[in-house]
C-alpha cells in the first residue's frame, strides 16, 4: 500500500492562459479626410485663394509685390492681363504649371534670364507682354 500523507502530495497552481493584448490600430472615422493634398488653384483664381497674384510667387516677391514705394503692381498687372487673355482664347491652360511654362517661354523670347536682377526680369517681361498684347490685337 502507498502512504498518502500530505507531505507526498504535490499540488499544482492553476495556470492562466496568457493572452497578448491586441495592438490598437488607428481607425479612420467615416467621412474624415485622412490625407492632405497640396493642390494648386487655377491661375485665374490664384490671388483670391492665396492673397497675392501667382506672379508674386513666381518671382519670389512675397508681400512686397504691390508695395507703394517700390512694388511691381503695374508690371504684374500687365503680365497677368496678357496671360489671362491667352487662357481665354485657349492658347494655354488655366493652371499654374501651364502659366509657368508660358512664362519661361516669354522670358526666353524677351531675353530675360534668372541670373539677372528680378527688377530687370519683370520689366523685360512686362514690356514684352505689352508688345505682344498690342501686336496680336488682343
Amino acid at each position: 500500500m502507498t502512504d498518502l500523507t500530505t507531505d507526498s502530495t504535490i499540488f499544482r497552481a492553476k495556470r492562466e492562459a496568457t493572452r497578448e493584448k491586441p495592438v490598437d490600430q488607428p481607425v479612420a472615422k467615416q467621412g474624415a479626410v485622412t490625407s492632405v493634398t497640396n493642390v494648386e488653384p487655377p491661375f485665374t483664381v490664384w490671388e483670391q485663394d492665396r492673397g497675392r497674384p501667382y506672379l508674386a510667387d513666381y518671382f519670389g516677391l512675397n508681400e512686397y509685390w504691390n508695395d507703394r514705394d517700390g512694388g511691381f503692381g503695374r508690371e504684374i498687372k500687365t503680365i497677368e492681363e496678357y496671360l489671362i487673355s491667352q487662357i481665354k482664347v485657349g492658347r494655354i491652360d488655366d493652371s499654374a504649371t501651364a502659366v509657368r511654362e508660358a512664362l519661361r517661354g516669354i522670358e526666353g523670347e524677351a531675353g530675360a534670364n534668372k541670373t539677372e536682377r528680378t527688377v530687370n526680369r519683370i520689366a523685360k517681361i512686362a514690356a514684352y507682354a505689352e508688345f505682344l498684347f498690342k501686336t496680336r490685337n488682343l
